[in-house]
């Protein structure tokens, strides 16, 4: 005779089963969060490469992703896709003014840069002629 499953009748109350969603969709991985995130840019005005003032990207963004699928989302020139650079340091780190990402809790250093990845999104506009 087989053990009761969890959720059966027999198993211990408050116990998640097999088909419980929450744990159909545990996916195994890192944490990441990030925090205060503000991200700046120096504007170039255009005349011989002159400095204009600071843009600022980001301001005071905090969040959290864990593993399986996160979504960010926003209207166009929100900052998407600037948030998702910062995070996998692929932006200048001078322009990081405040804020930190963590994976699992520890602060991203180079080597977890190397070993990460996301892919850009690319759009493509196809126009038919008949």
């Amino acid at each position: 005779m087989s053990k009761p499953q969890n959720g059966e009748p027999g198993s211990p109350a408050g116990v998640p089963t097999a088909d419980d969603p929450e744990v159909m969709f545990q996916v195994p991985g890192p944490t990441v969060s990030f925090s205060r995130l503000h991200y700046s840019v120096m504007e170039s005005n255009g005349l011989c490469h002159k400095r204009g003032p600071e843009k600022h990207i980001l301001k005071d963004v905090s969040g959290i992703m864990r593993p399986g699928m996160n979504a960010i989302m926003g209207p166009t020139g929100s900052g998407k896709t600037s948030l998702l650079d910062v995070i996998a340091g692929r932006k200048d780190p001078a322009g990081l003014k405040l804020g930190q990402v963590l994976v699992d809790g520890k602060m991203v250093d180079s080597d977890l840069r190397l070993m990460s990845a996301y892919v850009v999104q690319v759009r493509e506009c196809v126009v038919y002629l008949f």
